[in-house]
């Protein structure tokens, strides 16, 4: 006997539990025949369907008849919209075999190998126009044996391992297309999408898709905003047994048992890598959460975002995977919500039952991708922030046979030291690809509690929660080392060293990574970790926190990343490994031989407006049109300069100051310094780093340097002052 369960959104009846209330208890669907197993469940935007073994298609929700049927029994009454799963009668006397939902449409597959469709087809869809009767879909094809359904748009596979897509393809979600797109909207006729080999199965996301060949390689295309597409680092070997696919995250059960993921995970949507070691039988992607059942115990583990009780959690998500309480053996069907199959009596598992989700073919269980988790319409880039051109996508396909997937197991684990506004604003482009751990002080209880309110001209708006924060390093280190230390901490070596703080999470194989200002910051770290590899980064980028857990960034960013020369390891292999993963959270990385050369031509900037306007009070507007404080300025840079070409470095003196005076008139408006907002702020300023170093440095090459001395002591003067202050505040 089969007994189907559900759990999570029910605005509209989807679950077919008898009400339209959300739950977080698993609950017994209703209006299913007890002698016909379940061999697929699909969900929608606002519906389900069910497919029995005997070829019957049960269903519930609001879309189920079509658009014009959904705006009709959206106004009625709740006691008129409870729901239970319907036989659909009106579907024809005929067999069915295959069942997919896309967002308000419904497309089924006859035993025959034809296709039937019901809903809207504004984009195409069904490849018709919208039908409120279930009508044969004008397609050509033949012999076709699963579908798959996106957001709006429609994949099937043939007998002979074909793939064929139509709907909207603007994203890449349907391969290249064959013509150009006649307008933006790219709403594409049936086509056929070539692929290097027979595919044995399907899934579609909301703007992308997953096929699974033969030989268990994977291949995907579509939107690569979120790095749902996977990665390109080389790791594993692994072949895929079965895919499937979220709204924004994708995931890949190989023949071990292992799970890989990858996509979004701002709700958790990937798990938490260090809380699961299982080896896994079947998996589920809803929305934006996922299921899977444990190999050894049937154990239905769950996480993500759980606002509805998606994961039977009472939290809004869950980082952590929990066990979703059933008193049956289950196995997984496919959901969308968190509806799912549950086999009784008590006692062995049917092998029937189990062997179902891993038959080798996608006719009897394949997942289409839903919204129904949040019961909303999809958000759209624009509403998120985003621009359409700043989303990542690809027609072509890409090959993850040969690839590291990232996921629960191998997902290169992140730890950021000092998360100011820089340091949120990359630990939030690393978290598509990355676990990220947050080492936050001053906003750590806002960020702890709700995360990173990020407003960005480039990246849109967003809230970031890391998948761990904490006060100190000491308080993330467990038995799982971290792949990369991330440092954005400010450089006040006279007021502490790197090296010591980030010292309790560096383990032999870490990769240091250094984003900081001035000179020489280098230096503690290859003195204290010299087997280490380095990562030293150069960044140019207006951001700031304007309350703690509020990060605004103006403008575009860049990165320059180059070889360390005074390192005593080769760091070229980590380095390129890094820049993918800055590339894949979409940041400008330009790379260059030197980076100290680098470091030094934004010295000459730094080293001489930065102190000049903070210890004049003036912004760079006030001081480009005073006369003495520039000729200030422009003495110190001089200096600068020289120190820089005395060093060994090839810089034209005046054409590097005409373009730092000349690029500051043009951009730099009203600008303040980050060396004036820490004195504004009683903050101990980067003294050293940026005007201590390269006086070091100039002396040791017998320059007279009088101004860039003068400067410095009357920094590291007020510097003492503000310390002091702040350890008198300390003590009271």
């Amino acid at each position: 006997m089969t007994t189907l369960y559900a759990f999570g959104s029910n605005g509209n009846g989807q679950l077919g539990i008898g009400h339209v209330e959300d739950t977080n208890t698993p609950t017994k669907c209703l209006g299913l025949p007890i002698d016909d197993p379940i061999i697929k469940i699909s969900g929608g935007g606002n519906h389900s369907a069910v497919l029995t073994k005997q070829g019957h298609i049960y269903m519930a929700g609001l879309s189920q008849y079509g658009e014009e049927d959904m705006k009709r029994r959206s106004q009625k009454t709740d006691q008129e919209n409870r729901e239970y799963l319907r036989y659909q009668r009106r579907f024809k006397s005929m067999e069915w075999k295959d069942v997919a939902c896309g967002w308000a449409f419904t497309v089924a597959l006859s035993s025959s190998g034809k296709l039937y469709g019901i809903g809207t087809s504004r984009w195409n869809e069904l490849a018709r126009s919208s039908t409120e009767d279930m009508v044969e879909l004008d397609t050509g094809l033949t012999d076709i044996v699963s579908v798959a359904c996106g957001w709006r748009h429609t994949v099937a596979l043939d007998a002979d391992g074909h793939v064929h897509g139509w709907g909207w393809g603007r994203h890449g979600q349907l391969g290249p297309s064959e013509t150009p797109p006649k307008d933006k909207k790219d709403i594409r006729a049936v086509q056929k999408i070539t692929m290097p080999q027979p595919i044995v199965q399907i899934a579609c996301g909301h703007l992308h898709t997953l096929l699974r060949g033969q030989d268990g390689t994977v291949y995907a295309f579509g939107s690569d905003k979120y790095s749902q597409l996977g990665s390109t680092i080389e790791m594993s070997h692994h072949s895929a047994s079965w895919i499937d696919a979220g709204w924004h995250h994708s995931a890949i059960l190989d023949a071990q048992g292992s799970l890989h993921m990858f996509g979004r995970n701002d709700h958790g949507q990937l798990g938490c890598q260090t809380s699961l070691s299982h080896a896994f039988t079947q998996i589920a992607c809803g929305s934006e959460h996922t299921l899977a059942i444990t190999k050894d115990t049937y154990q239905v583990l769950a996480w993500g975002w759980n606002e509805h009780g998606n994961c039977t959690s009472d939290k809004d998500f869950t980082k952590e995977p929990i066990a979703a309480e059933m008193r049956f053996y289950t196995t997984l069907l496919s959901f969308n919500r968190g509806i799912y199959g549950s086999i009784q009596p008590l006692g062995k598992l049917e092998k029937s039952a189990s062997s179902c989700f891993h038959s080798g073919t996608v006719k009897s269980i394949t997942h289409s991708v839903s919204s129904t988790l949040n019961n909303k319409p999809p958000v759209s880039p624009s509403a998120l922030g985003y621009s359409s051109s700043s989303c990542s996508s690809a027609s072509s396909y890409r090959n993850y046979t040969s690839h590291r997937f990232y996921s629960m197991t191998t997902q290169p684990r992140l730890l950021t030291v000092g998360v100011g506004a820089v340091g949120a604003i990359y630990s939030w482009r690393l978290s598509k690809s990355c676990n990220v751990t947050a080492v936050c002080r001053s906003n750590y209880e806002a960020v702890k509690k709700d995360g990173f309110d990020m407003d960005s001209a480039k990246f849109g708006k967003d809230v970031f929660r890391p998948d761990q924060v904490a006060r100190t390093v000491s308080e993330c280190v467990t038995s799982e080392p971290f792949d990369y230390i991330l440092v954005t901490l400010k450089a006040l070596p006279e007021c502490y060293n790197v090296a010591d703080i980030i010292a309790p999470a560096v383990t032999k194989d870490t990769t240091i990574v250094l984003i900081q200002n001035g000179l020489g910051v280098e230096e503690p770290i290859t003195e204290r970790f010299p087997d280490n590899p380095i990562v030293s980064i150069v960044a140019y980028i207006g951001t700031s926190q304007t309350e703690p857990g509020k990060i605004k960034m103006v403008g575009k960013e860049s990165l320059v990343v180059g070889k360390y020369l005074g390192a005593k390891r080769d760091s070229e292999k980590q380095r390129a490994a890094f820049i993918e993963l800055l590339k894949k959270g979409d940041c400008d990385v330009q790379v260059v031989e030197d980076v100290e050369t680098v470091r030094w031509q934004k010295l000459f900037w730094n080293a001489a407006f930065s102190p000049v306007c903070a210890m004049t009070g003036m912004n760079t507007t006030e001081l480009l049109a005073n006369e003495e404080a520039m000729n200030v300025v422009k003495k110190v840079m001089g200096e600068v300069i020289d120190a820089a070409i005395a060093n060994g470095y090839q810089f034209n003196h005046d054409e590097q100051m005409n373009a730092m005076i000349s690029r500051t008139e043009a951009t730099a408006t009203n600008y303040k310094p980050s060396m004036q907002l820490d004195k504004e702020r009683n903050s101990p300023m980067e003294i050293e780093v940026i005007l201590g170093t390269p006086l070091k440095r100039a002396k040791a090459k017998g320059l007279s340097v009088p101004n860039l001395e003068l400067i410095h002591s009357l920094c590291s003067a007020t510097n003492a002052l503000i310390m002091q202050q702040q350890s008198r505040k300390s003590q009271l």
